[in-house]
């Protein structure tokens, strides 16, 4: 079972960030299934390490369409970009160090409730300036 659910709902208004978004919920949900299905820890820290990498590209790809759009909430964004790279950064490097199932639950819950709540609040913000631009553009 899905760890998250995407939905039609979750869509910011532009193609390439909702796929973003929803590869996004993918790799969470394909750590969570590796996880609750006793993969090896190598097998994890791969997935792990697949889905930083995803972040920060979808993090530089949604910084650099917002500052060609002008959101004015750019600082902001880029502001709840670092804290969640750097939060994910210390639960991957606590979780090679000592993994433990508490820290999994604990990353799961973390990253369900960042990726839920940045959607929805956050990212929804932006919505209305893609909305604007003509079908073709976004």
């Amino acid at each position: 079972m899905p760890l998250i659910e995407w939905k039609a709902g979750y869509s910011v208004g532009h193609r390439d960030l909702d796929a973003d978004h929803e590869n996004l919920v993918e790799l969470i949900n394909t750590l969570h299934e590796s996880w609750e299905n006793g993969e090896d820890l190598d097998v994890l820290h791969g997935i792990f390490g697949e889905l930083l990498m995803y972040t920060d590209y979808h993090f530089q790809r949604e910084e650099r369409l917002l500052e060609e759009m002008a959101y004015p909430a750019l600082d902001k964004q880029r502001e709840e970009h670092a804290a969640l790279r750097a939060r994910v950064q210390d639960f991957r490097a606590r979780h090679l160090a000592e993994p433990n199932p508490v820290l999994t639950v604990e990353i799961e819950d973390f990253l369900k409730t960042w990726m839920m709540s940045h959607i929805l609040e956050e990212d929804m913000r932006y919505k209305p300036l893609f909305e604007a631009r003509r079908p073709s553009e976004t």
